[in-house]
């Protein structure tokens, strides 16, 4: 119940009020990706930590592991998460970091409709707290949070203390929600949002479609979001990751490049290193730091993983009429795939399910191509839609019959 987290707040913010207490400048340090600690004299709050490990159906791999061993867990009180991606939302790092301490932990969360997220974080022994939307909600009295929302996913802003932390990470704003964020917090003293590629922007066979929406889309969105916020000092963040499979690792060599995020900005700039923390105002690490990311990024990215053999046919359509029974449908739809010869006719209409000879199929119903087990995560996994789409391992043969495929089965996912 939210209600009572906010009553457990209020309480504890009245306990420090009584305090005689001289409040330090919080510490801000990077962990990794999109993860940092916010810390002060009375507790240290994790933000989206997501330590190790391979997510969205193991396609996306950090650049190198996190080194949690600094962390003070005596002082963790609060996890905040944006939103339910595993980047942010990582499960085994949370069952990680509950062993750390016998702390009270909450995790603070942007409400949801669904409740499977408080339910599965409470599981493991965590306590939970939604906060509303567009509401500076307080967490103790000189903390504060506020969600921001953008679709599925969040932007997070920290008041502590005298200090405004915008944490934007891959929440595109639209300008309506961006005025009122702009307004609530006039004076953004570090502002850290997603600089890179994070999902599908064009076919592998297509490069100057990639780099114009993927490279440049993501350069010239770091640069607008920027001018429009104005902030102190600014953090790119959130795209410290490699693609690192098999059909999707054509994404890396369209990475936007962190020297060409210090050229086109046009207020203060810092580049974070692992467990360093992050400046409010001088960047004097950045030169090192590139060097550091440039070593990391050259060692990691060659540990691509193949895609396993064909899952089989009756595995498939098996699970295709599981999911048929849950609600799903696509219509007429045919798959290609990379690892087998046939193809698959899926006809939601008529409930019947085939694979067929590459030479009998109707090109118009192809939809696009892809390995069997992208195609299995998809039809199991209830958010199976949208990892498919943020591995980018396929390739879209019509457009807007796989735009339809996606969403056929995200909409049977309610958060």
């Amino acid at each position: 119940n939210m209600d009572t987290h906010i009553k457990i707040f209020s309480k504890e913010s009245t306990d420090i009020k009584n305090k005689t207490t001289k409040y330090m400048k919080p510490k801000i340090t990077f962990l990794n990706h999109s993860s940092f600690c916010i810390e002060d004299e009375e507790q240290i709050t994790l933000v989206d930590p997501w330590y190790f490990g391979k997510i969205f159906n193991n396609s996306w791999s950090l650049l190198k592991d996190t080194d949690d061993s600094k962390i003070n867990y005596s002082k963790l009180k609060y996890i905040s998460i944006s939103h339910e991606h595993p980047d942010h939302l990582h499960w085994a790092t949370l069952k990680h970091i509950r062993q750390k301490t016998d702390n009270d932990l909450f995790i603070i969360y942007p409400k949801r409709n669904n409740p499977n997220v408080k339910e599965a974080c409470e599981k493991l022994g965590y306590k939970f707290a939604y906060i509303d939307y567009f509401v500076e909600t307080k967490i103790t009295h000189n903390y504060s949070i506020t969600a921001f929302p953008e679709g599925h996913d969040s932007a997070l802003v920290y008041r502590v203390g005298d200090k405004v932390i915008v944490n934007q990470n891959d929440a595109y704003l639209n300008d309506n929600t961006l005025q009122y964020l702009k307004q609530m917090f006039p004076n953004i003293d570090l502002w850290l949002s997603q600089f890179s590629l994070a999902g599908y922007y064009g076919n592998s066979t297509d490069p100057e479609t990639i780099k114009q929406n993927g490279t440049k889309w993501h350069m010239d969105k770091f640069l607008y979001y920027q001018d429009f916020l104005k902030p102190k000092m600014s953090v790119p963040f959130a795209s410290y990751v490699y693609f690192c499979k098999q059909y999707n690792d054509y994404i890396n060599d369209y990475a936007v490049d962190l020297n060409d995020i210090i050229k086109i900005s046009k207020y203060p700039t810092q580049i974070p290193f692992y467990n360093q923390e992050i400046s409010f105002d001088n960047t004097e690490c950045n030169e090192n730091n590139l060097h550091q990311w440039d070593l990391v990024m050259q060692e990691s990215r060659g540990n691509v993983t193949p895609v396993s053999e064909f899952i089989g046919e009756s595995t498939i359509i098996s699970e295709i009429k599981k999911l048929y029974e849950e609600g799903y449908r696509v219509g007429k739809v045919i798959l290609e795939f990379f690892d087998y010869s046939k193809n698959i006719f899926i006809d939601t209409d008529s409930n019947s399910y085939s694979f067929v000879e590459a030479a009998q199929t109707p090109s118009n119903l192809i939809a696009g191509k892809l390995p069997s087990e992208e195609l299995l995560a998809y039809l199991k996994t209830p958010w199976g839609g949208d990892t498919l789409n943020i591995t980018g391992a396929f390739l879209k043969k019509n457009p807007n019959l796989w735009t339809n495929f996606l969403m056929s089965r995200e909409t049977l996912y309610k958060r």
